[in-house]
């Protein structure tokens, strides 16, 4: 280990702040766990979309923002980069449908010139990266030790996704093409790390190659802050639904709650209502979801104890997606119970066991019977909310997080006394680099 506190550099696509989705909250919980054992840079890589100048400032003042990469887009991989010039737009989109998978994972040659700069500068004690694509095509797998909070393995989701019934064969069929080609790249970077953290217990085995452990999502309180359940609201018959709607599975979500299960909720208690709280609504998602009889698009809330308040009892109706949902620890936290999918239950299974905590139903039917039968009954609510309020400051704290991540570093930096250090030749080999992006950006 280097001299002093050690230094660490955290990788990630999503930022810190201002905190408003799942992804954001864990890279700054990441970050404040880090913090606390010594020095925290941020080093910011997207494929997609480069960060606001807010967004940029406020990392750089609160969080050490030591620099940004525009990583290659998907027209600029393989031999797309070559026809991309001519129309970028059009031949990314058709590279992010169609380049082989294995191409999003190389190293990104100007992100790697400035990881390899910044590390022999700097002097760190060891990478951390937040999820495996930004980590590895940010040449992260260029150096060692890295720790990657992995959160799920990329394969799930689109295994999930296979399951849906309600795609079309032509989507499935691609998704099929890029799940095998998953399936050969990913073994060798799941060798790289030193240690992987996952989200859900259920994922351990999916990594095998490395050490690893469960950091579990947890909900969000700002630094210095903690969260204050709300008192029971047992005449409420507001459900409420909590989420960044900028990803697009809360979306699909909400649209098949309010299409397929709300009318039969809302038959059998017309006094129902469902508020929709969540960042980036879309001018059309309000009008459209507040043209439903007693369905309230509330959009952005500064405080989000001011969406539990008024509302009986939280929904998680999320049917896609893969690892852990932060919702379903966060309306606990609150002090409300829920009812959640099976898919969203995947990972609290034993934390949060249905019936006692929450109702986990399965079809549409059973989900709609669940929300009528705890509006009708305020005392099973609250008991259900104390037993998950219970196991949620135990499981799923702050403390318990920033425990596991002291924990990881410690090993790691105890096997690594010399700080990160570029790998041999042998390594590199499974981490080649994408050549200097061709073409307009």
């Amino acid at each position: 280990m280097a001299a002093g506190a050690p230094r660490f550099l955290l990788i990630s696509e999503y930022p810190p702040w201002p905190a408003d989705s799942g992804a954001d909250q864990r890279t700054q919980l990441l970050w404040r766990a880090l913090d606390r054992l010594g020095e925290v840079d941020l080093f910011l890589a997207s494929r997609y979309a480069m960060h606001s100048p807010q967004q940029i400032a406020a990392c750089r003042e609160q969080f050490r923002l030591a620099g940004q990469v525009r990583l290659a887009k998907p027209g600029e991989l393989g031999a797309f980069r070559l026809v991309r010039p001519a129309v970028p737009r059009l031949v990314d989109k058709v590279a992010n449908v169609l380049a082989d998978r294995q191409h999003f994972y190389q190293a990104d040659a100007a992100a790697a010139a400035w990881l390899r700069q910044r590390v022999v500068s700097r002097r760190y004690d060891a990478i951390v990266g937040r999820f495996l694509l930004p980590t590895a095509s940010s040449g992260a797998f260029l150096f060692s030790p890295v720790i990657l909070d992995l959160d799920d393995v990329d394969t799930q989701r689109l295994e999930n996704l296979l399951q849906q019934p309600q795609y079309p064969p032509w989507k499935r069929a691609l998704w099929r093409r890029q799940l095998r080609q998953l399936r050969r790249a990913l073994p060798p970077l799941l060798r790289q790390p030193e240690h992987i953290w996952l989200v859900n217990p259920d994922d351990l085995a999916q990594t095998p190659a490395a050490p690893n452990s469960v950091l579990p999502n947890i909900a969000f309180a700002p630094a210095g802050t903690s969260i204050v359940p709300q008192p029971p609201a047992d005449a409420s018959q507001i459900m409420v639904m909590v989420g960044s709607l900028r990803h697009r599975f809360n979306v699909h979500g909400v649209e098949r709650f309010i299409n397929k299960i709300w009318p039969r909720i809302l038959e059998a208690r017309p006094a129902a209502r469902f508020h929709i709280v969540g960042s980036q609504m879309t001018d059309g998602q309000r009008q459209r979801w507040g043209a439903v009889p007693g369905v309230k698009p509330i959009g952005f809330v500064e405080d989000i104890a001011q969406a539990y308040a008024p509302a009986a009892m939280a929904i998680c109706p999320i049917f896609e997606g893969v690892g852990t949902k932060i919702k379903v620890v966060e309306c606990f936290m609150h002090g409300r119970t829920a009812v959640v999918t099976p898919n969203a239950h995947r990972g609290f299974t034993e934390a949060l066991p249905d019936e006692l905590a929450l109702l986990a139903p399965g079809a549409d039917e059973a989900f709609a019977d669940a929300c009528v039968a705890l509006l009708d009954n305020p005392a099973r609510r609250r008991r259900m909310a104390e037993f998950g309020l219970e196991r949620v400051r135990d499981q799923f704290s702050f403390e318990r997080f920033a425990a596991e991540v002291s924990r990881t570093v410690q090993q790691v930096l105890a096997a690594h006394p010399g700080g990160v250090r570029e790998c041999g030749v042998a390594r590199q080999q499974n981490v080649p680099l994408v050549p200097e992006p061709l073409g307009a950006s």
